[in-house]
This record gives C-alpha cells, sequence and structure tokens, in this order.
C-alpha cells in the first residue's frame, strides 16, 4: 500500500461567488481584491493590481517606503522614481486552506503608467500557485485564472488561485464593483462575521466600573492613572496587552476610546523638514524656551491654512503638479528649481501619485519647519483603520481605599452605545485635514543632556462631524441590544 502523503496543490475550484465567499468567511476574510489574470500574468513577469495605493492601503497592511530626511527635494520625471510597499502578513491558500506565509511580496508603484503591480510571490522553497508559474503560462496560457487576494481584519493578506473559473463565476466577478480607479480589479465584500464577535466581548466589558489599569506583556495587571487610562483600562478588560501596534487592537478592528467630542486618533512622526532633520534645532527654533533650560512645543490646535499664534506655524496641505515634457511627465518647477507648490484641491478621487501631496508645518519665512509624506501618513491611516469603533467612556476618583493604595487612582465605566465605522482612505484623511475637522496637537518636548519627547499627535475635534468625513459607514450601535449583531454582519 502507498503510504506517501498526497501532496496538496494551490489552486481552487469554484463555480460561482457564492462557493468563494464561502471559502472566504471559513478564513476570517470579510472583503477581498479579484483579478481576471491576462494569459501572460506569471510570478516573473509581476502582476497588474491597481492603479493606487490608496485602495490597497485600505484592504492590506502595507509598509510604504517613505523618504529619508537628507532626500532631495528637488524631484525628476515622475517616471524615474518608483516607489514600493511590503506586505506585512501575505499568505498563500493551499487548496486545504492550510497557509503558506510569504514574507517579501510587495506592491510596486510605476508612475509612468500608473500602476501596481505585485513582486516577489512565492516562498523561498518555491511554494506557490504553479497556475502563475512561467511553464504553465506557456503551456496552458488558454486556461482562465482568478487571483482574489482576500482581506482579513488585522489586514494580513490571503491569496487564493482559482483555476479555469466557469463562464457564469467569470460574468459574476465582471459585475463587481471595481477596486479604487482599477476596473479590471474587482471588490468583494464578504460578511462582518468577525465584527459580530468583537461587538460581543465588548458588550461583555460594558456597563461597570473598573479600576484605572493596564497589561503588561508578562500577563501582570499594573495600575494606570495618565491619560490613555480609558483606553488602556478597555485593553486590559479585553485581555489585550498595552501597546504601540499599528495593527487594529482587537481582531484587526480598531477601538477608541473617548470621554469627549474631541479623540486622538494617530500619532503620526514627520519624515522631512527641520523636526526630521535635527529634532534639537526645530525645537529651538519654533519651542518656548522654559527657565531651565527646556524647550516645549505645544500651542493648542494647529488646523490646515490657519497660522498658529503661539508657534506661528501654519498647517498646509500642498500639491505637485506633472507636465508634459521632452522625456514624458515632469514635476512642474518654481523660478528657485524645486517642485513648485499648489493649493491642495479637496477630491472624492482616489490619489495616484503619493508623491503629489504632502502635509506640512510652514513657518512665516515659508521654510518647512516639519513635513509628513503621504506615505508616512498612509502608514499610519489605512488598513488599521478600515473598521473602528469609537467608545464613549467615564472617568472617576477610585474611592476603594485598598485599591487607591495600591495606585489604581481612577475607575472607568465604558458605554453600550458606540459608533461602529467602516471603509477610510488617505483621501478622506486629507480632506478631513483640510476642512480643519482633523488637526495637529503636538506636544513636544527637549532638555539638552535627556532623552527628547517627539509627540506629534493627531486629533478629531467633534465626533459627530469627523467620523461622517472619515469612513463610509457610521452606524450607532447599541451593544445592550441582542439586535445589534444582525447590524454589524
Amino acid at each position: 500500500m502507498d503510504t506517501r502523503k498526497k501532496r496538496i496543490g494551490f489552486e481552487h475550484i469554484a463555480g460561482n461567488l457564492n462557493s468563494i465567499r464561502e471559502k472566504l468567511t471559513v478564513l476570517n476574510v470579510d472583503a477581498a481584491a479579484i483579478k481576471e489574470l491576462t494569459p501572460n500574468a506569471n510570478e516573473k513577469n509581476q502582476i497588474r493590481l491597481s492603479r493606487d495605493y490608496d485602495s490597497l492601503n485600505q484592504l492590506f497592511e502595507l509598509e510604504i517606503a517613505t523618504r529619508n530626511a537628507s532626500e532631495s527635494r528637488k524631484r525628476k520625471a515622475s517616471g524615474e522614481r518608483i516607489r514600493e510597499a511590503k506586505f506585512k502578513h501575505f499568505y498563500w491558500v493551499k487548496a486545504d486552506l492550510t497557509l503558506v506565509a510569504v514574507d517579501s511580496v510587495k506592491a510596486i508603484y510605476y508612475p509612468q503608467y500608473p500602476e501596481v503591480r505585485l513582486s516577489a510571490l512565492c516562498t523561498s522553497g518555491r511554494e506557490f500557485p504553479n497556475s502563475l508559474s512561467r511553464e504553465f503560462v506557456k503551456s496552458d496560457s488558454s486556461r482562465k485564472r482568478l487571483l482574489i487576494l482576500g482581506r482579513r481584519p488585522d489586514g494580513a493578506c490571503l491569496a487564493l488561485v482559482v483555476l479555469d473559473p466557469t463562464p457564469a463565476l467569470l460574468q459574476e466577478v465582471r459585475r463587481l464593483p471595481p477596486l479604487g480607479a482599477a476596473r479590471a480589479t474587482k471588490l468583494l465584500e464578504v460578511e462582518h462575521s468577525v465584527s459580530v464577535g468583537v461587538g460581543v466581548q465588548l458588550a461583555a466589558v460594558m456597563g461597570r466600573w473598573l479600576p484605572g489599569c493596564r497589561l503588561k506583556a508578562v500577563g501582570k495587571t499594573v495600575p494606570f492613572s495618565g491619560t490613555q487610562v480609558c483606553g488602556y483600562t478597555l485593553e486590559h478588560a479585553l485581555g489585550i496587552v498595552s501597546n504601540a501596534d499599528k495593527s487594529g487592537d482587537l481582531m484587526g478592528i480598531e477601538l477608541k476610546t473617548h470621554t469627549k467630542s474631541k479623540v486622538s486618533l494617530m500619532t503620526a512622526e514627520p519624515d522631512f523638514g527641520i523636526y526630521a532633520e535635527s529634532f534639537k534645532t526645530f525645537m529651538k527654533k519654533y519651542g518656548s524656551q522654559k527657565t531651565d533650560g527646556e524647550y516645549r512645543l505645544s500651542g493648542g490646535q494647529h488646523k490646515c491654512n490657519r497660522k498658529n499664534s503661539s508657534t506661528g506655524l501654519t498647517l498646509r496641505i500642498v500639491e505637485y503638479r506633472l507636465k508634459s515634457g521632452a522625456k514624458g511627465k515632469e514635476w512642474i518647477l518654481g523660478s528657485d528649481g524645486q517642485r513648485k507648490r499648489f493649493e491642495y484641491t479637496r477630491s472624492g478621487e482616489p490619489i495616484v501619485d503619493i508623491d503629489s501631496i504632502e502635509v506640512i508645518l510652514e513657518d512665516t519665512s515659508g521654510q518647512v519647519a516639519a513635513g509628513w509624506s503621504l506615505g508616512r501618513l498612509m502608514n499610519n491611516w489605512g488598513a488599521k483603520h478600515n473598521e473602528a469603533v469609537y467608545i464613549p467612556a467615564e472617568r472617576r476618583d477610585n474611592d476603594d481605599e485598598v485599591q487607591w493604595a495600591q495606585g489604581f487612582v481612577y475607575e472607568v465605566k465604558f458605554k453600550p452605545k458606540v459608533s461602529w465605522c467602516r471603509k477610510s482612505s488617505a483621501r478622506r484623511l486629507l480632506n478631513a485635514i483640510s476642512d480643519g475637522v482633523i488637526f495637529l496637537d503636538p506636544g513636544s518636548k527637549f532638555v539638552e543632556g535627556q532623552p527628547a519627547r517627539r509627540r506629534s499627535q493627531w486629533r478629531m475635534g467633534n465626533l459627530k462631524k469627523g467620523l461622517s468625513q472619515l469612513y463610509d459607514k457610521v452606524m450607532d450601535i447599541d451593544l445592550s441590544e441582542s439586535s445589534f449583531k444582525l447590524a454589524l454582519r
């Protein structure tokens, strides 16, 4: 008797979209990009997927290459600059639904077309779907293939290849809505079963007073009384170790607690300008000096196109535009030979070239004190915020003498009426900054010889208005009612 194990392949069989949805549901996938592959698509010549990073960044956790502080501010033609983004978590799904990790998959952006292509699709041991090999393409180029990139709520990409899809399945796929600006790549929505599970866990911790604390990596509960006491206490109640991971808090879903309408969204550090080149120079130039040699930069809200009276700095969004030149598309340059800045044009269109937009803090002389490339902002705002829950909280002094003596200064309670939000994008983020709904609220400190405190906090001033601008869908959910499960599916 032959006792050898049968080799499990990577190719999948599907006759309709429902069979694909069923597989993706088992894999905890809540959305997927589907591409009908061209006959010559293989792992060597890269696979064309999208026209922009923004649509991919909404689905998957990508690490977009950002600018070095010393990089020249003068740019040449668009076609000479190629960007890449690495998938933080990419898996091929075998026919038996087991996963094979690939740690080198990249999305490479070619601005001259423009388009984003997938690269480095196989493992070091050459494990990947045979139907993507050059040998297969040469011998079986007439066979149809569907590439499916499923999004898990934590931003991981689970990739499948459906070989020989039926004509009926191909017609269903072609009727799906496009992924961003890419007409050939389609977007498939899947039931949000993970959301229901997160909702159940949140419902279990609502409505009762909890001592303010956080959970350390060793599993130890420690008191916490800082400004993040509500967030850390919620994480502790859910068994989440406190950290600064950019991935979502619970099963890929971001949890945001708030005690008032103003909410902290993210901390994204500048990647160019004086701040990135020399933090010391930045603080001494723009910070307020204290008598003990301490420099602080705060000044409260820095809103777009409004000079802050305390720091003298103005937050701006700037665009750079292209023109046709002798060598193709070229940046429009100013009289100083640098790329010419234009005022940001508010838009609902996907952002094709991430080098065309920057957010800057500008001083009165026009010098860039601090700047954020769009890639830097997208690394902080993307798959993590594609689904987020904004949870109202209360904080009060702890009157339990025993707990107080142990350092538990506050008690925290979470209210069950939450805002459950889905689908954001870099464009939505920029529009909200442009409108002043999101603003920079810095709180940096510098003392010679001591560790610097760098804090570039981005906040939202009006919760209701801000959420409607940041997300495609905002649901008011009452977790104390059992019907919330139906609303989240």
